[in-house]
């Protein structure tokens, strides 16, 4: 049976009017929302990426406009402007639809539980280890490898400067935490 895989491989940046440190319910709300003013709310996506760098918040998307066309386009956003840098080919499974594979940012990505994990994984770390500086490196919304949406899982890296290391860890699309790698942190 094949399995669904997407690249993310690309990433663009956006300006949000909140602080990344937090990561709070109003970031994750202005960038769904600079995704939905270039895509619209009925627009599918293969899976969306939030990164932070020294330049801002950079974000990756796949972006459909028809849950039955079997492409996705990579699109950057960068300094105002849109660009579409690269198509990729969606591969669902034997016998299932792209639709299956697919989401709305609107139906499936809820930013009260992006913030409410980020913060989970932050206090999970600080529990552990005495670390100050820890902020959110990246946060991917990853697409499920068969039909079952309930697949459909967040993953999440935090960083520490001054230990130099991240702290990687997987929630289900409900906020449950279902694997964190701490880096040996014991």
């Amino acid at each position: 049976m094949k399995k669904f895989f997407v690249v993310f491989a690309l990433v663009f940046m956006i300006s949000c009017n909140s602080k990344q440190e937090d990561a709070s319910e109003e970031y994750f709300d202005a960038v769904k929302r600079e995704v939905n003013d270039k895509f619209g709310i009925m627009s599918y996506f293969a899976g969306l990426t939030v990164t932070e760098t020294a330049q801002g918040t950079v974000v990756s998307v796949l972006h459909s406009n028809n849950a039955l066309h079997l492409e996705a386009n990579c699109y950057v956003y960068a300094n105002g402007i849109w660009k579409e840098m690269y198509k990729q080919p969606l591969k669902a499974l034997l016998n299932n639809k792209p639709e299956d594979f697919l989401f709305k940012l609107d139906e499936k990505i809820d930013t009260y539980t992006l913030s409410k994990i980020v913060k989970d994984a932050k206090k999970d770390i600080r529990d552990k280890i005495d670390v100050s500086d820890l902020k959110l490196y990246q946060l991917a919304v990853r697409p499920p490898q068969s039909s079952n949406f309930t697949n459909i899982h967040y993953e999440v890296i935090i960083k520490s400067d001054s230990l130099q290391r991240q702290f990687n860890y997987q929630y289900n699309i409900d906020g449950t935490l279902y694997d964190a790698e701490l880096n040996n942190t014991e």
